[in-house]
């Protein structure tokens, strides 16, 4: 390939580095941090918690501030033990290594897929196409939002990388690789796609084995060295050749898997521990095979995030279904079978898409082609999960007694797959898709440009086409389009719709394909001329980096630094009233469902996002509460403890209790409670915060923090002397044997240590009222040690410390007796 015809590596650099500062410029020279969804409520706070902690000389292993406490290490979206947290020990700040941590992992995922089709011999330009169209894609891109789904997509191309160089190459050394970044993966906090990662690499063991004379391609190296046997004639020892390219590629596999499995034993094995206890635990088998689907419980939450089949013109023209913030223009969400969104667009770069279709090969061709063609193919008929035959039907009004999600792809995953059912959202393969997508457009650069680009002009002219008569059929129906949307219902985050704003998305996005369909096929034009010129490819790759600066600029929502940094308005409050007895702990709450000031829905504004934000940390909506160290009783969408689920649900009579109480519910537990403005709490006291749209109330009748069971004597006392994650603390005073109550989560890893007249024993921890920690005890004066020793943890530090150890000495030696080779050579 001749650098004065292609882009050469510091084009396809500036390219890269140019994109990705116009994206990321409010977050990169201005004071913004991302604000959408789970970047601003959910992963902020949650990371900060866990570096304080590391900070105050504790591992981050409990979490008392959620669901009357949880393990903290045990939930994979903490990634307590990730290698990339390190940014956050360094002295610049939170909010700047919150930012460095998300946007360095953009640039991994690009970096990446570059070496990754570097990797299957693509050239230059083709590899930066495809970082280009993968790592700001807006499956990837809009992964900010869900930092470890970011993770674990910048870590998605080496390991196809590794599996790449494991099963073509039969090394060891790959497989190796591909363990550590399966583990990379989990220990980021996506098990799922170190899952996936998996299942992709068995595809591909597949094509492998069972290929007998894969088509070469023109001018690109064969993915094996194997030769072509001739038609209608076996080769001599076909089964016995075939069964010992199984056996290696099962073996190193399986080291594969090991090394995944040691290297994040730390994160796995307390993972598998409150996973077996949490609300996703595995549903039944008839369950899963006729989907039944519990409203709220976790079966109905694996198919949320569903992709809906219309949907796929995203691909191909850039924000069509109307952009989804700051101001609402999103007009498909007036389709009735439209479901949650989980990536406002899906828009890759019409040229990469385009090539990626030129390059698809399903029956014949390069095992590589036909590996990443079926992944796609397979990720994104996953995707579609709800979307499925059983919705057809219900669709169709037939009486099958089936449920939504029957007979899809990903129900069948679920269905089949050991422990599948534990994940959710199906929209999250779509990373795979573009992933294949992005590597497939490689392919097609290379064809293009090194052999004919008609297919893909053809593909340009249709589309190109497609697009312009879209247009001007837009056009013609302006004047009833405002009419056609006048009654759909106002978003309560976002306000009404704007209709005006969602037509010209829509016209925007048929005018944008069409306009670089035109210019890209007549940049491709100039390779068939008699002198091509040599611009031609670096005005397309500028072009393509472009595209996508213009269709998903937008996706990028920053908000000031210094909202984070503010006081929660009702967290004052509370502390402020809090009583002397219960001021050293974290006061408990419960905040109510999800709700907004009344106003939003009737007007949309472009700094909503900013409003919302104060308007959550004001009202200490999860995980806001975790800033402010207050502990919120009930907080849903993240794992909980499925016997606390289940009390919240329907509460339990209490087998210890204190005085006075007859039955327990969920709303003894909290000393506060936080509910919309126009609503009250029977028998409670409203502390006025001079916020109309949200109310507080002191509840008179909450339970004490630690009591002894059904005592009346006024002799008797129990109270904390302290608090902090992993250690609590309590003074009993005891006139009879009774049982003290630790209004804490119970679960295994705590233990007890009691001091008695000097002397100090360990005693088990018992379930009280089915949740909490109770302790029998004789009478007399008692100072009860509760502290968090997980043996899960300790176990996987012991494993993980000695697999890190091991790698680091085996990649050490191997590095010098690779250098002492090329030297002698």
């Amino acid at each position: 390939m001749s650098r004065t015809r292609h882009p050469n590596r510091l084009i396809v650099l500036a390219a890269v580095s140019g994109l990705f500062v116009l994206l990321f410029f409010g977050a990169l020279f201005r004071s913004g941090v991302f604000v959408f969804r789970d970047a601003g409520h959910f992963y902020y706070p949650l990371f900060k918690l866990v570096a304080d902690e590391w900070a105050a000389g504790r591992a981050p292993l409990w979490n008392p501030y959620e669901n009357l406490g949880q393990p903290l290490a045990g939930n994979p979206t903490a990634s307590v033990f990730y290698p990339g947290k390190l940014i956050f020990a360094l002295p610049i700040g939170y909010a700047w290594a919150y930012k460095i941590y998300i946007t360095g992992h953009v640039l991994l995922a690009a970096w990446g897929a570059y070496r990754f089709a570097r990797h299957i011999k693509a050239g230059v330009a083709a590899a930066g196409i495809c970082a280009i169209s993968y790592a700001f894609s807006g499956n990837v891109l809009f992964q900010y939002c869900n930092v470890v789904f970011l993770v674990s997509a910048a870590w998605l191309p080496l390991a196809m990388l590794a599996t790449d160089g494991m099963l073509v190459k039969k090394s060891l050394r790959w497989a190796v690789a591909f363990g550590a970044a399966m583990a990379m993966m989990v220990l980021g906090g996506d098990p799922q796609m170190a899952y996936n990662a998996g299942l992709l690499a068995i595809l591909y063991a597949l094509l492998l084995w069972f290929q007998k004379a894969p088509a070469r391609s023109a001018g690109v190296r064969a993915a094996t060295a194997e030769p072509t046997p001739p038609q209608n004639e076996e080769p001599p020892h076909a089964v016995r050749g075939l069964f010992a390219r199984i056996s290696t590629c099962c073996g190193l596999f399986i080291v594969a898997v090991v090394v995944a499995l040691m290297l994040s034993a730390i994160q796995v094995l307390p993972s598998l521990e409150l996973t077996r206890r949490s609300n996703r635990r595995a549903p039944a088998l008839a369950d899963r095979f006729f989907a039944t689907l519990e409203p709220g419980a976790h079966s109905e939450h694996t198919y949320h995030f569903s992709v809906g089949p219309w949907r796929l013109a995203e691909y191909v023209w850039p924000n069509v279904s109307g952009r989804q913030f700051p101001v609402h223009h999103r007009w498909l969400g007036t389709v009735p079978a439209e479901g949650r969104v989980w990536t406002p667009s899906l828009y890759m770069g019409i040229l990469p898409l385009l090539l990626a279709v030129s390059a698809m090969r399903w029956r014949r061709g390069e095992p590589r082609d036909r590996w990443l063609t079926w992944l796609v193919t397979l990720a994104v008929i996953a995707a579609l999960g709800y979307y499925s035959l059983g919705w057809l039907m219900l669709e169709m009004r037939l009486e099958t007694g089936l449920g939504g999600p029957f007979g899809g792809l990903y129900w069948l995953m679920t269905l089949l797959l050991p422990g599948y059912a534990a994940f959710r959202y199906p929209a999250k393969l779509l990373v795979v898709a573009a992933l294949g997508l992005s590597a497939l457009a490689g392919r097609g650069w290379d064809e293009a440009f090194d052999g004919s680009p008609a297919r893909v002009r053809r593909l340009l002219l249709v589309f190109g086409g497609l697009s312009l008569i879209a247009a001007m059929a837009a056009l013609g129906v302006r004047p009833f389009w405002d009419g056609w949307l006048a009654g759909v219902p106002p978003d309560m985050l976002f306000g009404p719709l704007d209709t005006a704003g969602a037509f010209r998305d829509l016209l925007f996005a048929f005018l944008q394909t069409a306009v670089l369909s035109g210019l890209f096929w007549w940049l491709l034009r100039q390779k068939q001329r008699a002198s091509p010129a040599a611009w031609a490819p670096i005005a397309v790759l500028i072009l393509v980096a472009v595209d996508l600066a213009v269709a998903n600029r937008w996706m990028i929502a920053c908000a000031p630094a210094n909202q984070w940094e503010e006081p929660s308005k009702l967290a004052q409050a509370i502390k402020a009233h809090a009583v002397e007895e219960t001021a050293a702990l974290p006061p408990r709450v419960y905040r109510h469902s999800i709700w907004m000031p009344p106003a939003w829905e009737k007007r949309g504004s472009p700094g909503r996002l900013a409003d919302a934000m104060r308007w959550d940390r004001d009202t200490l909506w999860p995980k806001y509460n975790l800033l402010g160290r207050i502990s919120v009783i009930r907080v849903d969408g993240t794992m909980r403890l499925a016997d606390y689920e289940e009390f919240l649900r329907t509460g339990s009579g209490g087998d210890a209790l204190p005085p006075g109480v007859d039955a327990l519910d969920a709303g003894r537990l909290a000393e506060w409670v936080i509910m919309p403005g126009n609503k009250s709490l029977p028998g409670g006291k409203r502390v006025e915060t001079g916020d109309a749209d949200a109310s507080l109330w002191h509840n008179p009748d909450h339970l004490p923090r630690a009591w002894i069971s059904r005592s009346s004597s006024p002799a008797e006392s129990c109270s904390i002397v302290h608090f902090d994650p992993l250690r609590v603390e309590i003074e009993a005073e005891l006139t009879a044997p009774g049982t003290v109550v630790l209004c804490e989560q119970y679960y295994p890893g705590w233990t007890l240590d009691v001091t008695t007249a000097g002397q100090t024993r360990r005693v088990p921890i018992l379930p009280a009222n089915s949740i909490m920690r109770g302790v029998p005890l004789p009478a007399g004066s008692h100072r009860l040690l509760f502290r968090y020793r997980p043996a899960s943890f300790l176990w996987g530090a012991i494993l993980s410390g000695l697999a890190w150890v091991a790698l680091i000495v085996w990649g050490g030696v191997s590095w010098f007796a690779r250098r002492r080779r090329a030297g002698g050579g």
